[in-house]
């Protein structure tokens, strides 16, 4: 086990109890309140300078750091990076999401346009490829055509 986990155990009173360990060895335990509170600021701390720890460029600035966002997703992040980009105008924020929502279309538009390259280079028929690429069935060719109104 790598990091922090508090839990209460079973067979004792509601003091919670958290266990550090860390992949250069060093573990620590805590019981109460304020022990866990002091574990958790010595974590943090730990986590900086440990030399086991692997740095990985921040998701902001791309600077080597050890750190990690404070949100959820666990990204490398500088504590004043991720500080600053929290301080934006939320329009700003709104902008930057929506471009990189884009840019995730266009990607998967590149990658469409290039299977579809390929396929008719290696001689698939239109409906084929229009099925491979939308993900559908081909029409059953010994049904009989549906009538119009």
């Amino acid at each position: 086990m790598f990091g922090l986990r508090v839990y209460v155990p079973e067979r004792s009173s509601s003091t919670p109890v958290a266990d550090f360990t860390c992949r250069c060895g060093e573990t620590r335990r805590a019981r109460g309140g304020s022990e866990i509170a002091a574990l958790t600021a010595h974590a943090g701390s730990h986590r900086e300078t440990c030399a086991a720890i692997d740095p990985r460029p921040c998701e902001h600035c791309g600077i080597a750091t050890r750190l990690l966002s404070n949100g959820q997703n666990g990204y490398p992040a500088h504590k004043e990076c991720r500080e600053a980009w929290e301080t934006r105008k939320p329009e700003i924020r709104r902008r930057e999401k929506a471009a990189e929502r884009i840019k995730k279309i266009e990607k998967s538009w590149y990658k469409t346009r290039m299977l579809r390259e390929q396929l008719t280079r290696d001689g698939y028929a239109a409906d084929v490829i229009d099925a491979l690429i939308s993900g559908g069935a081909l029409p059953d060719p010994d049904a009989e055509p549906e009538e119009e109104d």
